[in-house]
């Protein structure tokens, strides 16, 4: 599902790491000097996907393969009818399903909206950004959606590292200034994330 893979877990990982990075360069104490903090990125990213991997499979790999009244299969399946589902194993051959009712539980992914020149713009999606292995320099975000949020501010927050200077504009704030989204974006060193999620 969304919130393990490419939601709730991953954003807050960040969040985390990110409110800890800040900290490093706050003090309530003004003779207490505290230093700036250095990111590493890919580990971070790496210590995400581990993160979800455990989690994925105790929350929902695991639970299946112990409850005797789930079975559960692996593979690409498509409708046949109302009824039926044909499923492409994973391990060869194919398989048919049959049931009076059935449920399509398939999470979420990122959706992409048409902006005329986005197709010629090096963009991120918010699961992108979730995992990403940098920081970039400067940061347009499309679309208001709470994951982006959560992203643009763990950005912010990492962009304390001395080695990070992000400039973050939103939409709306470059729609007050007058500057076309996709244009604003081929700026040198300007990351897009363009992002609202679909079913």
């Amino acid at each position: 599902g969304t919130c393990v893979n490419v939601g709730c877990v991953p954003s807050k990982i960040l969040i985390q790491a990110a409110k800890i990075a800040h900290e490093t360069t706050q003090s309530a104490f003004p003779s207490i000097k505290m230093e700036s903090f250095v990111l590493d990125r890919s580990k971070l990213s790496t210590q995400i996907h581990n993160r979800v991997d455990e989690l994925r499979f105790a929350k929902y790999e695991n639970i299946l393969e112990d409850n005797p009244l789930i079975g559960l299969i692996n593979g690409k399946a498509k409708f046949i009818n109302s009824k039926e589902l044909q499923v492409e194993l994973n391990s060869g051959g194919t398989q048919k399903i049959v049931a009076d009712k059935i449920l399509i539980a398939t999470g979420s992914r990122p959706n992409i909206p048409d902006i005329k020149g986005l197709e010629d713009t090096p963009y991120w999606t918010s699961t992108e950004a979730l995992f990403a292995e940098s920081t970039p320099e400067n940061l347009i975000v499309v679309g208001k959606r709470s994951l982006n949020g959560s992203t643009v501010y763990t950005l912010e927050k990492f962009a304390d590292d001395d080695s990070t200077t992000l400039d973050c504009q939103t939409t709306s704030t470059l729609n007050q200034k007058g500057t076309p989204l996709v244009d604003g974006a081929s700026q040198s060193g300007t990351t897009l994330i363009v992002d609202g999620f679909t079913s």
